[in-house]
């Protein structure tokens, strides 16, 4: 695997892993918000560049002590410099309910 491919994959395992987190917790099916949600957990991470936990139900991004790997946060500034990218892979995470298939269909729908 190649450093731009290892960067994407992080990319999608932070997006992935943080709306997967919220909606279990939260149960709304509300796109934008958590396209919002997000886009505030990258900004602070790429701000302080601390790793994050995130409060769903105060609505509260905690920074956490440990500090971000270098492809950590090339991962966030690439969501940052990517927003469509991000919204689209949000959008289909929240339709999918973060399901098996998310993967597949991102393929599918980002070739268009």
């Amino acid at each position: 695997m190649d450093y731009n491919n290892l960067v994407l994959e992080k990319a999608l395992r932070i997006v992935y892993f943080n709306v997967k987190s919220a909606l279990e917790i939260t149960k709304e099916e509300d796109v934008e918000k958590y396209y919002r949600l997000i886009f505030l957990i990258i900004k602070r991470r790429l701000r302080t560049g601390k790793k994050t936990r995130t409060n769903y139900i105060k609505k509260k991004i905690e920074i956490q002590r440990e500090t971000l790997s270098k492809e950590d946060m090339l991962a966030l500034k690439y969501l940052e410099d990517n927003l469509d990218f991000l919204h689209k892979v949000v959008e289909i995470l929240v339709e999918e309910k973060c399901s098996s298939n998310w993967l597949n269909r991102l393929k599918e729908e980002w070739k268009e």
